[in-house]
């Protein structure tokens, strides 16, 4: 790898990539070096827990600098001095390893400028063996593939990979991604999600930058296609390439200490069966989690608890630590009952959740199991933790985001009545039982993916192209009417009806004679224009009713149907209505109504329907009792 060096990050003066995992590692050092030196950063007094209070601390500041080196990283090109890569494929996938062996051998016999040979693909070692991937057969082909790579590299040299007596051609395990993360400049996953999701749990430190092609089902974070590696690769080899930084999550698993004196455990048992308040959400309100958590390896055993504190009945240590990219999920496992988690942010106890579970999510997770519970979707850049609840028994647990600079926790209170499971990215499934939380922080190891050069914004594309967001058919719009002089049937006066032209001015409407005899106006001869004519209509609430000669709806002509409707009820209670029966009430006006039709009433020619009559005093007092008593009495006093 090449030389690294503290540089600005910009367009014109790109970083290399070891610069980038160097300038990580070297801003973890030094914030761990100064909060271990600033006394007064811990809020506890006890001394026995100041370091796992620094190193607490620490954590949730590394989505700071996280953020910032991203920032810088942002539309700068990067370029690397590649010499190795590293292949994750799933090893039982015919297909997949047909592609892998495609692949490595292209990437081996690329010609590099100033190389004699081409670069070092690293594979699984489970395709040794594998008669699809076929070693014996690659050997045959191409004997110089396996001739050690010492030999063509300068002695001054120091690179891990090149000094060695192997071959282009090597072979990975787990242990060896884990202890040694800076052997390999790339690392290609082909597959699905999943390939990536194992890739990040390979590499629980620093991560060699990822490039997702799409072999698998969905390929939300997989942009590329296999089918065009060879351009892309090219690309990203010789001219560069930018990077996407996406935040990742440490999940600590703390275990209460069961090794302790049976007196003090008998004193813990009788606490836990006389409080009614959970009595380490008490202790925690008063102290703080830094009295609880003990350094990894501690035992209740090695310190002399006062007998006046309950605190250190309680203590827990840490016992695993797990870096995930998707989500944590506490769920309650084989257990028939509801779950009871208690959540916290610091020290501060946010809600007791009574659900199947709780999904703790990042922002790349949000679009997995968190948006299947119905959690919301969170870009990469917004730097929050998802806490979505799973089946809650309650109405109000609703999606909530919590800023990532804070402490999150899950514990397991011992008044639940089964213990909880906790499973990271999908895989490492552990039991978390009564007294025992899991510690979510910033992770200061992100997850570095190469971004696509043709694609302005990943995570909007993918959003889009695989989850099909918002997507249906559109809604039809109204057809417009073609042309300023288009007839439209117009209802006359007498009522007759013909085509005229629709124009604003009144004077203009052609009002055609009465039509006698009843016949239909005359049609043109072009059904499909008469059909279109037909559509193209304007409705105006404010045309008089009575501009038209339809026959009413309820049946007879307006006349008789008005004569008949007036004559059936009392109006003598009600305001004067004056009907509009005729075009004169649009005398002195200035236009017609804005369309510059008459438009049929929405009630038929005959107007509204008459209100209904008042109810009878009778019918009132069915209803009010009160009403009835006054009757009765009015009824006793004209009896008498």
């Amino acid at each position: 790898m090449s030389q690294t060096k503290d540089v600005e990050y910009t367009v014109t003066e790109p970083p290399s990539i070891d610069v980038v995992l160097e300038k990580s590692q070297k801003s973890l050092s030094e914030n761990l070096s100064q909060n271990e030196s600033d006394p007064d950063s811990d809020p506890c007094t006890d001394p026995t827990v100041d370091r796992m209070s620094n190193m607490s601390q620490q954590l949730s500041r590394t989505a700071v600098s996280v953020r910032e080196m991203y920032k810088s990283l942002y539309r700068a090109r990067v370029h690397s001095n590649t010499e190795s890569i590293l292949i994750i494929t799933k090893a039982r996938d015919n297909h997949l390893v047909l592609c892998t062996r495609e692949l490595s051998l292209w990437l081996m016999t690329r010609p590099r400028p100033g190389r004699k040979r081409g670069l070092i693909v690293y594979v699984d070692e489970q395709l040794k063996t594998s008669k699809r991937f076929n070693v014996a057969g690659m050997k045959e082909e191409h004997p110089h593939l396996f001739e050690p790579t010492s030999k063509d590299t300068a002695k001054n040299n120091t690179n891990q990979c090149l000094a060695s007596d192997e071959g282009q051609l090597r072979f990975w395990n787990s242990d060896l991604c884990t202890k040694s993360p800076s052997l390999f400049d790339f690392v290609i996953t082909l597959g699905g999600d999943g390939t990536v999701l194992f890739a990040s749990w390979l590499f629980q430190t620093n991560v060699p930058p990822v490039i997702p092609f799409s072999l698998g089902s969905l390929g939300f974070l997989t942009p590329f296609k296999f089918e065009d590696y060879k351009t892309t690769l090219s690309h990203i080899l010789d001219q560069g390439t930018r990077l996407n930084m996406r935040m990742r999550f440490r999940a600590t698993v703390y275990r209460a200490i069961d090794k302790i004196d049976p007196a003090i455990a008998r004193r813990r048992r009788k606490l836990i069966e006389s409080s009614t308040e959970d009595v380490v959400i008490r202790n925690i309100k008063n102290r703080g989690w830094c009295s609880i958590e003990m350094e990894s390896g501690a035992d209740a055993n090695d310190t002399q608890i006062p007998v006046d504190n309950e605190t250190d009945y309680f203590r827990t240590r840490p016992v695993e630590s797990i870096e995930f990219l998707n989500d944590l999920v506490v769920d309650r496992g084989p257990s028939p009952y509801v779950t009871m988690l208690e959540v916290f942010a610091d020290d501060i106890h946010l809600t007791t959740a009574q659900a199947d579970g709780l999904c703790i999510s990042t922002p790349t997770g949000s679009t997995a199991y968190s948006l299947s519970a119905g959690g919301s979707l969170v870009h990469p850049n917004i730097p929050a933790i998802l806490m979505t609840p799973i089946c809650a028994h309650t109405l109000s647990f609703r999606p909530m985001l919590i800023p990532d600079t804070m402490e999150m926790r899950i514990a397991v209170p011992y008044g639940s009545r089964g213990n909880a499971w906790a499973s990271f990215d999908g895989r490492g499934r552990i039991e978390i039982k009564r007294g025992d939380h899991v510690l979510i922080t910033a992770s200061p190891y992100p997850f570095i993916t190469v971004s696509p050069e043709d694609i302005k914004s990943p995570w909007f594309d993918s959003v889009s192209r695989t989850l099909n967001w918002n997507q249906r058919k559109h809604q039809m719009s109204f057809r417009p009417a073609k042309g300023k002089d288009k007839k439209h049937k117009v209802l006359s006066k007498g009522g007759g009806e013909h085509y005229g032209t629709s124009t604003n001015d009144s004077d203009n409407l052609q009002h055609p004679t009465e039509n006698t005899e009843g016949n239909a106006p005359e049609e043109d001869d072009d059904d499909d224009t008469h059909d279109e004519e037909e559509e193209d209509f304007d409705i105006d609430d404010g045309t008089p009713s009575g501009a038209q000669s339809r026959t009413s709806l309820w049946g007879g002509t307006p006349a008789e149907s008005r004569k008949a409707s007036l004559s059936s009820c009392d109006f003598s209670s009600f305001p004067t209505m004056t009907p509009l029966n005729s075009l004169s009430h649009y005398k002195g006006k200035s236009s017609l109504p804005s369309s510059g039709l008459i438009s049929p009433d929405r009630y038929g020619p005959s107007g509204p329907p008459p209100p209904p009559a008042p109810l009878s005093d009778r019918h009132l007092a069915a209803v009010d009792f009160r009403l009835q008593s006054r009757l009765n009495d009015e009824a006793a006093r004209s009896q008498d």
